[in-house]
Formats: C-alpha cells, structure tokens, sequence
C-alpha cells in the first residue's frame, strides 16, 4: 500500500514538469513570434524611409528570429509557412531599389564630370546587390524615368571616337556600367599625368562590356571603344589588332570606316605600306561617301610613290585633289607629288608646267625648292644651262637643308662644267677656266671634282701654263681616295694608287687613335690597313714604294700582334733597305715586341741598336727607357739604375714627359739596392721638381718605408701621410693606413698605433690587411698591459676571421696570455675571486687550441705547442696560482703533448702530476690518460712497424697528381687563323678554367689541353674577366677535375708552395719553391715565389702544402743575373671574380 502511494506522487510530479515545460516554452514561442513582427515592422519602416541597407539588415533579422521560434501553424496574420517567401521578396525589392539609387547618383556625377565619384558609385550598384546575394536587377527594364532624365543630357561623341551606348530596355545594366565605368577612366585618364593605370582600368571594364552578354550592336560599339582606349593609352600595335579584330567580327558596325582609317595610318606610320594600302582600299571600296576618301587617296597614292608605280600614283594624287574640304597641306604636297610623277614618267613639258603652277599657287611651300631644283634639270637636260642655272639659283634660296643644298650645288657644278666645255670647244679657255673654277667651287668632294679638275689641267696645258697644270696634276692625285669611281677611266692605275692611299690612311688614323685613346680602339683600323697594304705590296705602283710599305707591313703585323711575321718583316726591312728611314722604327718595334713577349735580352739588343747606330733618332729616349724597364723587370736594380739615371743627362731628355718617371724608377732602383740615404736624395729632388707627376703617392710611401727602415718613425709617417693626400685609391690609403700603424708599434707608441689600424679596420673593411690592422690593435693593447682589451681584441680576431687558420692559434693563445696577464694583475692587488677567475679563462683558451686547432691547420702550429708548454710550465710553478689551478696546468701539459702524439713526453707529465699533486690523483682522470698513452705507445710501435713495410708516398706526389689533372695548356689564335699565345690554366669547376686575361686577351678562337695531351676541350667564351689583376675566367665544353681555393691571406714568407704550368709549351710541369715576399709595385697585392717558372706558365696554379690554390702565376723574371724571382695573382681577388661571373661572351665577340 504505502508502494502505490509512493508511484502515485511520482506520477503527480512528472504531470506538474511536463506542464510546467509545456507553459514555458509557449511563452518563448510567444516572444520570438513578438520579435518577429516587431522586427518586420522596423524594416518596412525604413524601407519606406528608402533607408535600404538598414531595411535589408531587419528583415534578415526578422527571418533570422522567425526560424529560431520553430512555429509550425500561423499566429499572426503575416507571420506563417510563407513569411520567407514575402521577406526574400521585400530584400529583393530593397537591393533593385538601394541598386537603382546608387545608380541615379552614379548617372548624376557622371553628367557632372564627377568621374572619379561616378566610378565609385557606378560599382557600388554592382557590388550592393553581390553582398546581400540577390542578381544585379535590369535597371533600364524596370525604370523608365532614368531613361527620360538622362537621355537627352548624354554628351555627343568625339569624332573618331564610339559614342556610349544609350539606355534603353534592350542593353543589359552591367553592360551599361561597364561602359560608364570605362568611359570614367577614360576621361579621367586625358586629364592625369599618369595615365597608364587608368587607362588600364578603362580597358578592363571596356573588355568586360564586349564579353558581356548582350546583343551584337552593343558587343560591336564595345570592341571599338576598346580598340580606342588601347590606342589612347599609347598601346598602337595592341590597338590595330584589336581594329583588325572588330572590322572582322562586326563588318556593319557604323565604326568599322574609322577602324580601316586607324589601322591604315597606323600601317603607313610604321612603313607597313602593302597592309596600309589595303586599309585605306577597303575605306574607298566599302565606304565611297566617306569623310576619310580624299586622305585615303593621298595615302595610297604615297605607298604607289614609294613602290615608284608614278602612273598610279599620279592618278591617286589628282583624286586626292578632287575634295573641297581638304586639308591645304594635303593639297599643297598633292599638287607638289603629281609634278613628281609626270618628271618621272619622262613628261618633262608637263611636269615643268605643274611645278610652276604649284610655285604660284604655294609661293612660300617648303616645296618650294625642290619644285625649282627639278625645273632646273629639266632646263639642264634640254641644254638651256642658263635657266637651269636660274632655277638652281632659286632652289638654292628656298632651302635651309644642308641635304639638298649639297644636291644643288652638284647640279650647279655640272651646269657651269657643262658652259666650260661649250667655250673649252670654242677655245675660249678664259671662259671655260672661269666656269670650271665656278663648278669646282660648287662641287665639294664629290667624284666630279677630279673630272673638273683634269678638264682644267688641259685647259692650263692649252694655255701654256704648266706651272699651274702641275699642281692641278698632283691634287688630283691627293684625292684619289675620294674619287674611286671617276679616276679609273683616266688612270688605269687608279685603283692601285687609292688601295695604297687607303691603306696608308687606315695605318695612319689608326696610329692616332692608339695615341689618343689606347690600342683597343685601333685594331679594326689596323687589321683594315693591314688588308689594304698586303693587297698593294705586289701592284705596279706598289714596287715604287717597295721600302716604305714593307716597313708599314711590318709594323702591322706588330700591331695586331702576328709576333713571327712581324719580326720576319722587320728584320727584311733592315736587311735590304739600310738607307730607308723607317729602320730604327723596325729596330723599335722589335725591341717593343720583344718586351711584351718578356724576352727582355733581345728587347735590349734590338734598343741598343738605335742608340748605336741612330745618334739623330726620335726614338732614343724611347730605346732607353724600354732598356732600363726591361732590367728593371728581371730585377737587375743596378743596371736599370745606371739605365733610368743615364735618361737625366743631356743626352736624352728630348721628351720632357719621361723625365718624372725616369727619375722616379731611379729613386725607386737605389731603395731596392738598399741605398737608402741616395734614395732619400733622389726621392726629395724627384717631389721638388715634379710636384703634380702621378708618381708622387708612390715616392711618399717609398721614403716612408726607408725612414721606417732606419726607425725614423717620425719621418716615416710623414711621408705616410703626404702619401695619402695625394690618392683616392682605397687599397693604396689601406696599404699606407697600415704602414703608419706599424710605424707607431714600432716606435712604442701603442695608443696612436691603436687609432691608426682602427681607423682602417672602419674606413676600409675590405682590404687585403684588415686582419693584420686588427692583430695590431690587439698587440697593442697587450704591449700596453691592456689585459681586457687585449683578450677582446684577439678574440674579435678568432670569431670575425675563422678562414685565417695561420693567425687563429696564436690569437687563441693569446687570448689566454692576456687572461693570465689580467690574472696576475689582480692577484697583485689582492683580488682573489678575480684572479681565479681569469686564470680559469687561461687555461680555457689555451685548452681550445689543443682541442679546436690540429697540427696541419697552421704553419705556426709547432710554435704555439712550445709556447703553451711554457705557459703551462709557468703556470704549475707560480705562486699566486690556486694548488687546483696549478695541477690542472699539469695535466694539460701531458694533455698538450698527447696531442702532438709526444706520447713519452705526455708519460712523463702525467707521472709528474702523481708526483707533485698526491692529493689530487684520486678521483681524476689522470690514471686514465695514464693508461691510455701506454696503449697509444703499444699502437704507435706496430703502425712503425708496418708503415717500415710501406712504401710511403710523399706529399708532393700527392699535390703533383692532384694538380696535374686539373691543369691544361691553352692555345689562341687570331682573326687571321695565326697562333698568337700559349698559356697555362687549370680548372676551379667541371667546366670552367681559370687563366690570365693576357693569354686570351686579342685573340679571337681558342682551346684547352691537358697536359697529357689525351683531351681538347672546346673554350666557348669569357664568363668573368678582371684585365687589371690580369684574370679571366672561362667556360669550356666537357668536364675537368677542379683544384679547390684556399686563402692567401695565411700565406707566410718561408711556406712551401708548388706550381704547375706548361713553360715554353712543355706541358704538366711540376715544380717547387717557397714564398719569398709580398710585393705591392702592381694593380695589387702580389706573391714573390722562387718556384722556377717561364712565359707559358702564365696562368698556372700556385698550391699550399694543402694541395689549395692560393695564386695565380702572373709575371716571369729571369736573366743572367736574377733567377727564380717571379709572382703570383693571391687568390682572394679570383675569390672576388667569382662573384661577377655571368653567361658566357665568345672571344672574337670582344
């Protein structure tokens, strides 16, 4: 009983819930519908407010809230089953309404040439409909008021130009916006300086009214107006083949004529004559009342005058001249082409009548004159030259054409020859000798001026006046080089006589021009005079100037550096034509030549020749210098003294420009001899006497280095600085920047040496010495008991320059020198915790060195083990070092030995540390090291033992392999097929090849070959080229084996370094030597070697113990007094060149 009471609440209970749930949930129903409607209401209150947006925001909210209340039957009269319906309907209604007034105010500030403001709201009427998702509405369909407002106001087209289509229900209303929008940008664009963007937007919107969907008319009128904004925007070619298009899609468009205009004067403006033709054609042919009828015949009638079709032409002309609207400038030059015309159809009696009538119908037409010029012949070829005369007169009087002018003064030149010869056949030769003076006064240069001239000769003959006819001769022999038409019917040696002429001339503005502008630009003019004069040597007048064209022939193939047939002809020049007067310039070429090939004892022979046997030549000084620069290149300093100091006699001295650099090369050969106080001397008489000479900056620096020298540091930087005022080469300031810093540490003065290598490290960050300007700014400080700046400095120096493995150890070891320095600085002053400190930063660096830096990383390495020896050692045995300190510097010292692989040395240390730090033995690791050198010696004595077995391979095998495969021979030629240098290069990539720019320099084809012989690869051009540091990079077909770069900057004097090359042709020639100095006289920095190399291994590999390329080979000297005393490019500046390297330019390109 009491279960069932207990169901029967439950029952109750859930009754009352579902009740309760029931009464709630009507009651939300209630409100939503009661939102609904309120919503409803708001938005057809500011629809009728015309407040569009808002109106369309309420009724997607009305609907919004509608869904959400979920009423399935109506409560209220609107809101049921179809309120989505009637609200979509009312968005629509509002959209084509928002729609229709963005459209009235787009109309309005278009009619008020607002276009900017019309462009806004013309796609404001697109877009408003697209963001609410309803289609544009057809606003000319539903709003016919738009229509009678604005129709009548529309503005009338430009000519030539589509008119906008009009509103009507039959165009689509974003065709109608795209058109407005486009016209917009259009019009806008006519008033912009920068129009480019606008008119590109025009060209959108106008392209998108031609693709729209809309019928033919409207498509035609919008592919012309597109046509025309293409033109307007200065896009002619894209213009015309829009035009094209248009005529062939829409050939009843009203606009078509206009297009074929367009495109036919496009044509004719671009000399496309046939297709212009064709345009203007099809104007007459489809449009026989067009307003473009008469121009279309001058047009025409223009192409058939080109093409020389004068009867067509003449009757194309006269229809052009059938309009009595045309243009007066088409009529004038109409009137002037059909006088053209008939002249050259043979209608001389006409053409003469129309030329007069258009001079008096156009008196002041710039036509004028050649109106009168063509009467003028006219008159000539009827023999009456006294009106011919006249009319050229007039001609002559109505041009200012320099042109026509020459054209009427030939004319006026052959009618006064022609009056000569009527009184030279009356034998009236005071008359005939007056007219040919007038004609030869009106002739110029032309051809005719030798006819005139012979004619006058005779007529002086006639006369008995062969003084006279003399002279007359002999100019017209000096211009046989202008008349080769007119002479070989008077002389039948003419042309010898003009090929020698030319080929002289050739030779000599060629050698003018290698004077005023340099080599380059006379080697076209060489090779032309070379042509010439080759062609003349086996002429009949060639034998009668057999010496000095021999001599000539000689000196070209100098010039264009055919050395072999250059010396042959030379040498036969002064073999069988002793007397001539171009020997000792045969003597100098071949000194000159031989300079150039280094074969500097033959260049001396060859100039000392002049000096013996021309006492009286120009070219003496020239000889001197060259024997005295030639000694100077295979560093005989003595001699080339003697030779430089002997130019600043009176002996020579004939050319005043050689004496500043005579004096100076003196000067600079008593430094090189170690004559420093004559030096000095000569240096300070050079700088008095030629203060503005380009040597000055050299001599500075040259006497700032003796004063160095004697440690006269004041005077030293003196001149260091006299130096620098005189150069703006910022290699040359850096060198000089350098120098004084060295002066100052030298001197002891650290803190000016400090500011000198900092203000080159800030002013040049890319010179070939920034890490020795820094290295000194470290030394500096440490001589200055600097410890902290010093420590900083050394360690900028490791960090910024990880390439510069030579300086790094040191740096490294350094670094801890400076830390124990500060340690001991502050151990003295009782800073304990400081000391201890810095003492910890010691040995941390010197345990870098042994851990970071192995022996082949640097050729000082052997240097820094024994001085981190020492530190160790002193370290163990201070003092004021920590005991904890002092036995850890005990086992780095074993540590430092094991690795060198001193293992006995490591034994004994380790055993030390047992000895002396009993204590400490216990919990290290030192029984470990211990036992692991004990193992180390036990391996070490078996790998002895088998390498005793071994047949060992040295390292020079080892980089002669290397660098053999990787090196070639190449060959050049010039544009004659003549062999013209040999060379050397290797491979820094599969296919490229580095070599001198002096190897390939002037030729036009060359090739590469190892030095096996077994493979030619194919050179096909210049990839990269530096002709100052004298470097060149190639491009060849085929695939080499590449040598890798080092760094030149760790290069040290003393270092062993290897070349190969193929000197004097033998190829894959290995050879040995070292690094002797560093040379700064060049375009740069240079490496002195003393490895044996000679001409033909120009541009070989120059390799560390590393087997890397750290030069180039550049220059030989040799002599019977200096050997093995050459240089190499450093391999920085090909590092630069790596940089510029493009695609590749052929040789005979250049």
């Amino acid at each position: 009983m009491k279960n069932k009471k207990v169901k029967g609440s439950q029952i109750l209970s859930l009754v009352g819930i579902i009740i309760f749930t029931f009464t709630l949930s009507s009651c939300a129903i209630l409100n939503s519908v009661k939102k609904t409607d309120s919503l409803f209401f708001e938005a057809e209150v500011l629809e009728r407010s015309r407040s569009y947006d808002a109106a369309i925001d309420k009724y997607k909210a009305s609907l919004k809230e509608f869904r959400k209340s979920g009423v399935l039957r109506p409560l209220r009269r609107h809101i049921d089953k179809g309120f989505p319906v009637l609200v979509n309907y009312r968005i629509i209604r509002c959209c084509s309404n928002l729609a229709k007034s963005l459209f009235l105010e787009a109309e309005k500030s278009y009619q008020q040439r607002d276009y900017s403001g019309a462009i806004e709201k013309y796609k404001a009427t697109i877009k408003e409909p697209e963001k609410h998702g309803v289609p544009l509405p057809n606003i000319s369909r539903n709003y016919q008021e738009i229509i009678k407002k604005y129709k009548a106001t529309i503005k009338e087209p430009e000519k030539h130009e589509v008119p906008l289509p009009n509103i009507s229900s039959d165009i689509p209303t974003l065709t109608l916006i795209n058109f407005r929008i486009a016209n917009s940008y259009s019009k806008l664009a006519e008033r912009s300086d920068d129009s480019e963007i606008l008119y590109t937007n025009a060209i959108v919107h106008a392209k998108e009214a031609a693709t729209s969907k809309t019928d033919d008319k409207h498509k035609a009128d919008a592919h012309y107006f597109w046509g025309v904004l293409l033109h307007k925007s200065g896009k002619p070619e894209q213009a015309v083949l829009k035009f094209s298009e248009f005529v062939t899609d829409f050939p009843r468009s009203p606009f078509v004529e206009k297009a074929l205009y367009y495109m036919g004067t496009f044509y004719h403006e671009k000399k496309k004559h046939v297709l212009s033709r064709r345009a203007f054609d099809r104007i007459l042919n489809k449009f026989p009342s067009s307003s473009f009828k008469h121009e279309s015949h001058y047009r025409i009638a223009e192409v058939l005058l080109k093409e020389q079709n004068y009867e067509q032409a003449y009757q194309e002309f006269i229809e052009s001249l059938r309009s009595k609207v045309y243009s007066p400038d088409f009529q004038e030059e109409a009137l002037y082409h059909t006088a053209y015309c008939l002249y050259r159809l043979g209608k001389y009696d006409e053409a003469r009548n129309q030329y007069t009538n258009f001079i008096k119908r156009h008196p002041k037409s710039q036509y004028r004159a050649g109106a009168h010029f063509t009467i003028g012949k006219i008159y000539f070829g009827d023999k009456d030259y006294a009106k011919a005369l006249s009319n050229y007169q007039s001609a002559l009087q109505s041009t200012d054409k320099e042109s026509l002018k020459t054209e009427i003064h030939l004319a006026t030149a052959e009618a006064h020859f022609a009056i000569g010869e009527v009184y030279f056949g009356n034998k009236n030769y005071g008359k005939a000798l007056s007219n040919y003076q007038s004609a030869l006064r009106n002739v110029g240069k032309r051809p005719l001026k030798t006819k005139i001239q012979l004619a006058m000769a005779f007529t002086y003959l006639n006369q008995k006046d062969a003084k006279n006819a003399i002279g007359t001769c002999k100019r017209i022999l000096s211009i046989h080089e202008t008349d080769p038409l007119t002479m070989p019917t008077i002389d039948p040696t003419a042309e010898e006589r003009l090929t020698i002429a030319k080929g002289v001339q050739l030779y000599l503005e060629a050698e003018n021009t290698t004077f005023l502008a340099g080599y380059k630009g006379a080697v076209a003019k060489y090779n032309a005079a070379l042509t010439k004069i080759q062609e003349s040597m086996s002429t009949t007048i060639g034998a009668e100037y057999q010496a000095d064209l021999n001599y000539i022939l000689g000196d070209l193939f100098y010039k264009v550096e055919r050395f072999e047939s250059a010396e042959k002809q030379l040498t036969m020049v002064i073999e069988n034509f002793s007397d001539s007067n171009f020997v000792d310039d045969a003597w100098y070429a071949i000194g000159d030549m031989n300079y150039k090939l280094q074969s500097y004892t033959e260049c001396r022979d060859a100039f000392r020749k002049i000096l013996e046997i021309f006492p009286n030549s120009d070219l003496r000084d020239d000889a001197q210098y060259f024997i005295a620069k030639s000694l100077l290149e295979e560093l005989d300093y003595e001699g080339a003294y003697l030779a430089f100091d002997g130019l600043t006699t009176k002996t020579f001295q004939k050319y005043p420009d050689f004496q500043d650099d005579t004096r100076y090369h003196a000067a600079y050969c008593l430094n090189l001899l170690g004559r420093d106080d004559i030096a000095i001397r000569r240096y300070e008489n050079f700088l008095e006497h030629y203060p503005k000479s380009p040597y000055r900056v050299d001599a500075y620096f040259d006497l700032g280095a003796i004063y160095a020298r004697q440690q006269d540091y004041k005077n030293a930087r003196l001149n260091y600085a006299l130096a620098m005022q005189h150069t703006e080469d910022q290699a040359l300031l850096s060198e000089i920047q350098m120098a004084i810093g060295h002066a100052h540490y030298n001197q002891g003065a650290y803190k000016n040496a400090i500011m000198a290598h900092t203000s080159l490290v800030e002013k040049y960050p890319e010179s070939d010495f920034i890490i020795e300007a820094k290295l000194g700014i470290a030394n500096s400080h440490f001589r200055m008991r600097s410890w902290q700046e010093a420590a900083d400095a050394y360690e900028r120096v490791v960090n910024e320059h990880p390439e510069a493995t030579n300086f790094i150890p040191y740096c490294a070891y350094q670094v801890g020198e400076a830390h124990y320095g500060l340690a001991t600085h502050h151990s003295e002053q009782d800073e304990t915790e400081l000391a201890v400190k810095n003492f910890h930063e010691a040995l941390e660096w010197y345990q870098k060195i042994i851990d970071d830096f192995q022996v082949e990383d640097s050729n000082n390495m052997d240097e820094i083990t024994e001085l981190l020896i020492t530190s160790f050692t002193r370290m163990r045995n201070d003092p004021s070092v920590p005991e904890e300190l002092q036995s850890l510097a005990q086992i780095k010292k074993g540590d430092n030995y094991l690795a060198i692989e001193q293992y006995g040395k490591a034994l004994a240390e380790y055993n030390a540390f047992v000895q002396m730090f009993p204590n400490r033995t216990k919990g290290s690791s030192v029984q470990d090291r211990i036992k692991q050198v004990q193992e180390s010696i036990i391996s070490k004595n078996l790998r002895q033992e088998k390498v005793r077995r071994t047949v060992e391979v040295s390292i020079e095998q080892q980089i002669a392999q290397k660098a053999l495969a990787s090196t070639v021979l190449i060959l050049t030629t010039g544009a004659t097929g003549d062999p013209m240098a040999l060379g050397s290069g290797f491979f820094i990539s599969n296919d490229q090849i580095v070599s001198n720019w002096h190897v390939v320099e002037g030729a036009t084809t060359a090739y590469a070959l190892s030095v096996d012989e077994e493979t030619r690869y194919k050179i096909d051009g210049i990839i990269a080229m530096n002709p100052k540091q004298d470097l060149v990079i190639l491009k060849v077909s085929g695939e080499g084996s590449p040598l890798s770069l080092g760094d030149n900057h760790t290069a040290q004097i003393g270092e062993s370094i290897y070349v190969t090359g193929n000197p004097k042709g033998w190829t894959g020639t290995f050879s040995i030597g070292v690094i002797s100095s560093f040379q700064m006289r060049y375009a740069g920095k240079r490496i002195q070697i003393t490895a044996p190399v000679s001409p033909g291994s120009s541009g070989g590999p120059v390799l560390n113990d590393k087997g890397e390329v750290i030069g180039v080979v550049y220059a030989v000297h040799g002599g019977p007094d200096a050997q093995n005393l050459n240089l190499a490019i450093p391999v920085n500046y090909l590092k630069a060149l790596l940089k510029r390297v493009g695609p590749p330019i052929p040789l005979s390109a250049r």
